[in-house]
């Protein structure tokens, strides 16, 4: 290998005149934005600035923050090292999922997608720069990469295949340019949709394997099975068969040819108007197959007695490859036309039956529902007890106290069903909104800005930026804010409902935001908050919208739950629980019951929290 490599993207390359350098095991990120090019010659003031400002706003500050150092930065990239691996992927995450939630707002051609790519190797370190095929594995990765995406190699995927909350999509050994062997590549998958969309591929494509390898068993078995000669002679018994009747016609044709077969044939069809009224019994009979042609034809040259019809019925099967081969049978055909009586009443009830089916779909309802669920907004329920501790402090309200049956049997997570007593505590009105959080960005309590409008839900937030805003609410209230307990969650989503959802046991079009949702939703990004009618507590989008941090650390089903309310949690707790699912969930996550998880350190665009004291 040279000892510079010239390729797009890449800073590093082997060097003999680092000689003094460090080297270390070191964990690289190398990035860069896709169609760059493009985006410049578009808009090229705002493409760069907009650059500078991710880079502040985004970048620089994530990097830091998951103990990274930027090495070098170029036009459209940059150059990373980290001490651990799994630092540099969450890092890698952490920033594809912030951009992610940028593009929303912009037109597609607009976005700026990075591509990244981490490799954990041996590196040479200057204080300027760092050196290596480490580095050039990272710079390999990130070219193969999909815009918006993360690819790491095979030394990563080992660090960090147990320690991440997503999914990793194996691509294979693949040879890159310069490197002698080949490395192995893998797709993280930092969406809990698309970990779950990977699974069921892996149950479908595993399903289809098992049922090709069962219908090539059966195939092989019928094949060398014992009788394979005999069926192999089946088709000369099936010829032998079907010479019969080709030589059995010959001797029949010799009697029918001397009768005028043939030109009745011909004068049948100016002959038909009067034998009319008996062929539509024949036709009847033979109306599902094409037969029914010959069987007039074969009545009129027997005129004598019409009962014996039938005998030339069987002596028509013989011509009948000859009476396919003129198509005077056609025009019979027209003869169905002085039915028309007969298929009209048949096309009536036709569409009879779809023009009752749509009132059925009732399109109606959905409008009417969304009419009725957007104006509600302040309206507090009855025996709800509103207030708001400051200014700057979400609204909140008092939840009485209670007993009620928690978990489901649904899912693994959400067994057993056990009953919980919960004392009576105060629960956020709405989701913490855009503005709400601003406040904290301001006091310099919260390090992450989330966009949107004021009134948005903040998202795109970790269990780790929840606990700076209670923090901090703490700090300014002298009371004591905290994230709601995994009970306390379920208790105020279920409002004293014991349904999947507080309505009802089925998903209602206009009660909640999520990808299933139907009218009054939208997938692409959460709504503004109370967009939906409030629960009986007088809580707002409890369930869709963004999916909340609850306190608990994760666990996979509720063996050795508390059932007082309180949270559960471990030492060293790498992921906590998130409830109430996103617009980018499907119905199933919008459940009273159902637990989702997620590292505690990583941002997700869907995030977010409402906050209990």
């Amino acid at each position: 290998m040279s000892s510079e490599d010239n390729t797009p993207g890449n800073w590093g390359g082997t060097s003999s005149h680092v000689g003094t350098s460090a080297r270390r095991l070191a964990a690289i990120l190398s990035a860069d934005i896709k169609d760059f090019s493009r985006l410049m010659g578009m808009d090229e003031e705002g493409t760069l600035a907009r650059i500078k400002r991710y880079r502040r706003e985004i970048i620089d500050p994530t990097t830091a923050e998951h103990h990274g150092r930027i090495i070098k930065t170029t036009g459209d990239g940059y150059l990373a090292i980290f001490d651990s691996p799994l630092e540099a992927v969450r890092c890698a995450i952490v920033i594809q999922q912030s951009l992610l939630g940028r593009n929303a707002s912009l037109p597609k051609q607009a976005w700026m997608r990075f591509r990244i790519g981490v490799n954990l190797g041996d590196v040479l370190i200057d204080p300027d720069d760092i050196y290596g095929d480490g580095v050039n594995i990272a710079a390999r990765l990130q070219g193969l990469a999909e815009p918006g995406s993360v690819y790491i190699s095979g030394g990563v995927y080992e660090q960090i295949k147990n320690k991440l909350v997503c999914g990793y999509q194996s691509l294979g050994d693949e040879r890159l340019k310069n490197i002698t062997d080949p490395v192995r590549i893998y797709r993280v998958l930092p969406d809990p949709e698309a970990v779950s969309q990977a699974k069921r591929r892996n149950r479908i494509r595993a399903t289809i394997a098992a049922c090709v390898l069962v219908v090539a068993g059966a195939a092989g078995w019928y094949v060398l099975r014992p009788g394979t000669f005999t069926q192999a002679e089946e088709p000369r018994p099936q010829q032998q068969a079907s010479i019969p009747p080709v030589v059995a016609p010959a001797p029949p044709p010799a009697a029918v040819r001397p009768t005028p077969a043939e030109t009745p044939r011909a004068s049948e069809p100016r002959a038909a108007p009067s034998p009319q009224p008996l062929p539509p019994v024949s036709p009847r009979a033979s109306e599902p197959r094409a037969a029914p042609t010959p069987a007039p034809q074969a009545a009129l040259p027997s005129p004598p007695p019409q009962p014996p019809v039938s005998p030339p019925a069987a002596i028509a099967p013989t011509p009948a490859p000859q009476a396919a081969l003129p198509s005077p049978p056609p025009p019979p055909a027209p003869q169905a036309a002085p039915r028309p009586p007969a298929p009209a009443p048949m096309a009536v009830p036709a569409p009879a039956a779809p023009e009752s089916i749509p009132p059925t779909a009732a399109p109606p309802p959905a409008p009417t529902q969304v009419a009725v669920i957007k104006p509600p907004r302040v309206p507090v329920q009855p025996g709800s007890d509103v207030f708001r501790d400051c200014d700057q402090c979400p609204e909140m309200v008092n939840l009485p106290g209670g007993t009620f049956a928690m978990g489901s049997n649904d899912d693994p997570s959400e067994k057993p069903v056990h009953q919980v007593n919960v004392a009576s505590f105060a629960l956020g009105r709405f989701a913490v909104t855009v503005g709400e959080w601003k406040q904290c960005v301001a006091a310099k309590a919260c390090s992450y800005e989330p966009t949107g409008d004021d009134d948005m839900p903040a998202s795109n937030l970790s269990w780790n930026d929840a606990q700076q805003y209670v923090g901090w609410l703490s700090n300014l209230t002298k009371k004591r804010y905290r994230l709601p307990t995994e009970a306390e969650w379920e208790y105020a989503a279920r409002a004293g409902a014991g349904t999947k959802y507080w309505w009802g046991n089925q998903l209602v079009a206009g009660m909640a935001n999520c990808k299933d949702c139907g009218d009054g939703s939208d997938q692409r990004r959460p709504m503004k908050v109370a967009s939906f009618t409030p629960n009986p507590f007088g809580l707002f989008d409890m369930t869709g919208g963004i999916e909340q941090w609850v306190a608990d650390c994760w666990h996979r089903n509720y063996d050795g739950a508390p059932r007082d309310g309180s949270s559960w949690d471990t030492q060293n707790c790498r992921e906590r629980v998130l409830r109430g699912g996103s617009y980018r969930s499907d119905a199933s996550y919008l459940r009273a019951a159902s637990r989702n998880r997620y590292d505690a350190g990583v941002r997700y665009l869907a995030h977010g929290l409402r906050v209990a004291r």
